[in-house]
């Protein structure tokens, strides 16, 4: 259920405690996959699954990076149209800022 919030402070402090909270997850599967590789080493099963493991974190990382590098040609592709002063409305120069603006900030996100 989406909370409602009265004002941007409490979005943003809505949006700090979901990133503490990522945050604190990823920490903890960290920790549960340190432990699990000290114990590969006895338990045939587990090496399997940690093996499985990687190669889902490797999938994942993988996706995130051709993501990025979609977001950044389309960057690429946004600065050309800005730059190339075909754009001649203002509200469409602008649009296109602000999205330009939005697209490099989910990629600054991805890159964390």
């Amino acid at each position: 259920m989406k909370p409602k919030l009265r004002n941007l402070g409490e979005r943003d402090n809505h949006i700090q405690n979901l990133q503490k909270e990522k945050e604190k997850l990823l920490k903890n599967q960290k920790n549960q996959i340190s432990d699990l590789n000290t114990k590969r080493n006895t338990n045939s099963f587990i090496d399997k699954v940690i093996n499985e493991q990687d190669e889902i974190t490797q999938n994942k990382l993988d996706e995130k990076t051709e993501t990025i590098a979609r977001l950044q040609t389309l960057l690429t592709y946004i600065n050309s149209v800005i730059d190339s002063g075909l754009v001649s409305n203002e509200n469409r120069k602008t649009a296109l800022l602000e999205e330009r603006k939005r697209i490099q900030k989910e990629i600054k996100q991805l890159e964390k």
